[in-house]
């Protein structure tokens, strides 16, 4: 498997994040892969990195599926539940899939893919009390009892 460290490559072109190391002090001698979604986030959203370093930091965002939180048109919260139940019923899918991020991250992520699957414009009453299957689990979601334009994943199962 040849590695090739971030500062080596010369073209952006068809570049992967797969073998890339990161130069950054920081996170030096890490892969791309494994870097946590906000050192990528820093890396895209600031100007004080290498042209090469913010293409290949968008490029592992792309391959993680990664959307940005503040896209949809209300607040998301996650229940402890939620969590608990993710620890206890999905641990081997965060494991297995979890790219160095924490777990409440990496469930918001997928809460967001999922909610983003069954498409735009919804509103959050039209959410409440929604089941969605995505990525092998099943997120339910309630309206928020006390908060305006608020979803909660209230479980996983």
């Amino acid at each position: 498997m040849v590695q090739l460290f971030d500062n080596q490559i010369q073209n952006c072109e068809n570049i992967s994040s797969h073998n890339v190391i990161c130069t950054l002090p920081e996170h030096r001698g890490v892969r791309y892969t494994r870097l946590p979604i906000n050192a990528l986030l820093d890396v895209v959203r600031n100007d004080g990195y290498s042209t090469m370093q913010q293409h290949i930091a968008k490029s592992e965002l792309t391959r993680r599926e990664f959307v940005e939180p503040q896209d949809l048109p209300f607040d998301i919260d996650i229940s402890l539940h939620s969590v608990n139940r993710l620890s206890t019923k999905h641990m081997h899918r965060y494991l297995n899939n979890c790219d160095g991020q924490g777990i409440v991250h990496w469930l918001q992520e997928k809460v967001i893919e999922c909610l983003r699957s069954l498409g735009t414009g919804k509103t959050v009453k039209q959410l409440d009390g929604v089941s969605a299957e995505h990525s092998g689990m099943t997120f339910t979601f309630k309206q928020h009892s006390k908060v305006w334009n608020r979803l909660v994943l209230v479980t996983v199962t």
